[in-house]
């Protein structure tokens, strides 16, 4: 289950028990964590919850639906083959055919975002945004190299190079300072300081 931070900035996934208004559920690598929201969800959930009856947890589950999946639960009917959110695929196929995008499944959007934090976040805070427990599968499935990237090297490479470069010119220039100055070579001691440029 997902609940929001007392700031609204953050989503925390936790664990949650069998209980009135909730279903006993645990994130699938039994961990939790807490995921940063961009402002426009923000104002989204807080909208959607404020319009919510007090007290009930869920977002995207009307007070009725969770009343027929707790049913279902207790009489043993429900299975994992069931959707918590009535006609959630469906209404995702319309909403993907209407936007002229592929077939594509609910798990895409979680692929999409993961891939997209993992061009602009540090391995290690993917991970843990993406609940993997080993860094490995993070490292497998989403650090993938595009042509973008390979730009964007070489785009650092050169900045690094031409900082270096102007070091480089820096330290020749205080070295023909010192010869110019000083031509009878009396100040070698201090040429001598002048720490590597390599």
């Amino acid at each position: 289950m997902i609940s929001m931070s007392k700031n609204q900035q953050y989503i925390h996934v936790n664990p949650k028990e069998d209980g009135k208004y909730t279903i006993e559920w645990e994130p699938k690598d039994h961990e939790c964590r807490v995921i940063p929201m961009p402002d426009k969800t923000t104002q989204l959930l807080v909208d959607i919850q404020t319009a919510s009856p007090a007290d009930f947890s869920y977002v995207f589950i009307s007070p009725e639906r969770l009343s027929h999946t707790k049913d279902r639960i207790q009489k043993g009917t429900w299975n994992t083959k069931c959707e918590t959110v009535n006609n959630m695929m469906k209404n995702f196929s319309n909403l993907c055919r209407n936007a002229q995008i592929a077939k594509s499944s609910i798990h895409d959007l979680r692929r999409s975002a993961i891939t997209n934090w993992a061009q602009r976040l540090p391995i290690q805070i993917v991970q843990q945004f993406a609940g993997h427990s080993d860094i490995t599968t993070t490292r497998q499935y989403y650090l993938t190299v595009r042509p973008e990237n390979i730009a964007s090297a070489s785009k650092i490479i050169n900045q690094m190079l031409q900082e270096v470069k102007s070091g480089l010119t820096q330290k020749w220039r205080r070295v023909a300072a010192i010869f110019i100055f000083d031509k009878n070579f009396k100040n070698l001691d201090l040429l001598r300081k002048i720490k590597p440029f390599w």
